[in-house]
């Protein structure tokens, strides 16, 4: 922190950086930047200025102070934290519907090959020995109440 700004540093007990991105506590901050890349894992919610909220520490009460003014600050930034239901017709936005780093809908840009070739994140993450990670929001399932899944989030490693 220099007073205005500051920066936080998350820590992954995983084998990939990433891994942490889908237990915060909505989509809204389910993005990073790094030196080399762009990534936004709902941008049809984010760029909208739409988010759904990792439901867990909200239905079993776990939720902090620092969440809920985090959750606060976001929606006077103008984010609408609506149910999954109206985001229906967005592609990639159910909670009820586990994703992937490679199942098209996130939004992933390698800065340093902008001029070059475009580089598939499967090669990227074959680099790091990584093969994907899967997660899910979890929360009610859409159109079942009470019914409720948990939130997962699992690193698939290549093990060679």
């Amino acid at each position: 922190s220099n007073g205005t700004h500051h920066i936080d540093v998350i820590v992954s007990r995983t084998s990939t950086a990433i891994s942490p991105l889908f237990q915060f506590h909505s989509t809204a901050v389910m993005n990073f930047i790094s030196a080399d890349s762009i990534f936004c894992a709902y941008p049809n919610l984010t760029f909208h200025r739409r988010a759904l909220i990792n439901s867990l520490p909200v239905y079993n009460g776990s939720i902090g102070f620092k969440t809920m003014a985090a959750l606060q600050k976001y929606a006077s930034r103008g984010f609408d934290f609506g149910a999954c239901e109206d985001v229906h017709h967005m592609p990639y936005t159910c909670r009820s519907i586990p994703r992937t780093l490679t199942d098209g809908g996130c939004l992933w840009l390698q800065i340093t090959d902008l001029r070059h070739d475009v580089v598939r994140t499967t090669e990227v993450f074959k680099c790091l020995g990584v093969i994907n990670v899967m997660w899910l929001l979890g929360g009610y399932v859409c159109g079942a109440y009470p019914a409720f899944l948990d939130g997962y989030s699992f690193v698939f490693e290549n093990e060679m």
